[in-house]
């Protein structure tokens, strides 16, 4: 959608932006046109210049990561270990209920409308799934639309995948769900969101907004250390 100052189209006017595409149009309404098309491309250079610095922050944050999880005494490795196995079995569980209502069809039909904000989903648990086995997250595009959405769908595996993503159940595959099955997908999310909750009262960085959006907040500080509060 396109929003163009009042002017730029007439009363009784089709096509809603013909002067913004330099089409003919009543020559009073050029200066809007003109407005709208400097507005678009300043747009345009705001949301290239801001992949362009998640592009860059996102390598840093990783490795900031991979650092401090290195450095963590053997206890908190064996605290994270348990919990990112216990948020495993829990979204393993909500994907089985997905796959068995169509879900996989379902994101193929709509390609991936429903992952265009997934620029921050990823959150601190992810991340650790990958580092505590020794492996980097695959690599991000973020001039997509979801960094991890590749030709095939998700680029993560299910117990990778950020808690938004796998806890979403749009109203046509509830539908397909029996009741019985709906309520047992939201009980399993009560349930998964309570693991994710751990983390974040665990570590500074584990808030359920993403890692980019934890980066900035904490500045610089650590994203394993202790939270304020419990300092």
């Amino acid at each position: 959608m396109i929003i163009t100052p009042a002017g730029v189209t007439a009363t009784g006017n089709r096509t809603r932006l013909t002067d913004f595409f330099d089409h003919t149009f009543q020559r009073q309404h050029r200066q809007y046109a003109r407005c709208c098309r400097s507005f678009l491309l300043r747009t345009v250079t705001v949301m290239k210049d801001l992949s362009q610095a998640r592009e860059q922050r996102w390598p840093q944050i990783v490795m900031q990561m991979q650092q401090e999880y290195q450095a963590l005494p053997r206890a908190e490795k064996i605290w994270i270990s348990r919990r990112l196995q216990e948020l495993e079995r829990l979204q393993v569980a909500l994907d089985a209920l997905f796959r068995k209502a169509g879900g996989e069809g379902a994101c193929a039909d709509c390609e991936g409308a429903c992952c265009a904000r997934g620029h921050n989903h990823l959150v601190l648990p992810n991340l650790l799934a990958y580092l505590q086995q020794g492996q980097l997250p695959p690599v991000a595009d973020f001039s997509q639309t979801c960094p991890w959405l590749g030709a095939q769908g998700c680029v993560h595996g299910v117990s990778r995948r950020p808690y938004n993503c796998v806890t979403f159940l749009c109203a046509k595959l509830e539908e397909r769900l029996p009741c019985d099955e709906v309520e047992e997908f939201y009980r399993l999310d009560r349930e998964l969101r309570l693991c994710y909750r751990a983390f974040t009262e665990h570590f500074a960085g584990g808030g359920m907004s993403g890692l980019l959006i934890q980066a900035e907040r904490l500045s610089g500080s650590p994203f394993l250390a202790p939270p304020a509060r419990s300092r």
